[in-house]
């Protein structure tokens, strides 16, 4: 019976670590996982050029780049974890889908979203724009768009512009600096439109900073790309997980995502950073 008992309470405790799956949380509109760029199914080998990264669970199709040499490469096992990631290369390394307003503008138009990341940086002091949509790098008066980003300073940020005189609507930066190129890091954002519309940043599970809308919402929407990286540069990292929500996330479910990620990403690093003794991972 004790035997029965205690492998009952080890299953438990294994389920409550593995965390939340993200696609069991509602309005999932965005989730590029590593080791399914393409239905599920590997097809890239280690060194390969990305030309399309899946978006898990057939959610609004595939980010793409079929061609040039702007294209993320695919790598088997990246040190420490030897799990799949993509690997941006810090110039021009982008993956696009065209014309996406439809899918993505509640990033910026006032509707409640959720941005999770995991993520290792390749250098620090050079800014990396991990996701950005209807969005470059200098602001202009007919741009509405937001990215989620490191900046060269190591900080993160959420920024978003609406459509006048390139004002921002959040400028959202931690004072906290996140310069490692040595761990997998996890970097949370959140607007939400309860009372003052805020952008709230976590990292690393950490509470960071929290800023109030300072300009109002564009009334329009121009038809424009989503992109993951930038042609115009700004990523130089190593890519595993990214997950849009549209909507608000509890604290306690963000946490859930990130135990989730975690527990697929840090508990195949073993003691000695090798990759031996690796456990399955889950899906």
């Amino acid at each position: 019976m004790k035997v029965l008992l205690c492998a009952a309470l080890g299953l438990i405790a294994q389920v409550y670590a593995q965390g939340t799956r993200p696609n069991t949380l509602s309005n999932l509109r965005l989730w590029i996982k590593a080791d399914s760029l393409d239905g599920g199914a590997d097809r890239y080998t280690d060194g390969a050029v990305i030309d399309s990264a899946y978006n898990w669970g057939s959610v609004g199709g595939a980010f793409i780049n079929a061609a040039g040499t702007d294209r993320p490469l695919y790598q088997t096992a990246v040190s420490p974890t030897g799990l799949p990631a993509m690997e941006f290369d810090g110039t021009d390394d982008n993956l696009v889908k065209n014309s996406s307003t439809a899918q993505f503008n509640f990033l910026h138009n006032g509707t409640q979203n959720t941005f999770i990341l995991a993520f290792q940086l390749k250098a620090a002091g050079v800014a990396h724009v991990f996701f950005a949509n209807n969005y470059t790098t200098a602001p202009t008066s007919t741009q509405t768009g937001t990215d989620f980003a490191i900046t060269s300073s190591n900080t993160a940020q959420h920024f978003m512009t609406r459509s006048f005189a390139g004002q921002a609507t959040y400028n959202n930066v931690t004072s906290n600096t996140f310069a490692s190129t040595t761990i997998i890091q996890y970097m949370a954002v959140t607007i939400t439109n309860a009372g003052n519309d805020t952008s709230f940043i976590r990292m690393n599970s950490v509470s960071q900073t929290r800023q109030v809308q300072q300009f109002a919402y564009a009334a329009t929407d121009a038809t424009q790309n989503a992109s993951i990286g930038m042609a115009s540069g700004g990523l130089n990292a190593y890519l595993f997980e990214m997950i849009i929500y549209e909507g608000i996330k509890s604290e306690a479910e963000i946490a859930g995502v990130i135990d989730y990620l975690q527990f697929r990403l840090e508990e195949n690093i073993t003691s000695s950073i090798t990759r031996t003794g690796r456990r399955r991972m889950i899906n």
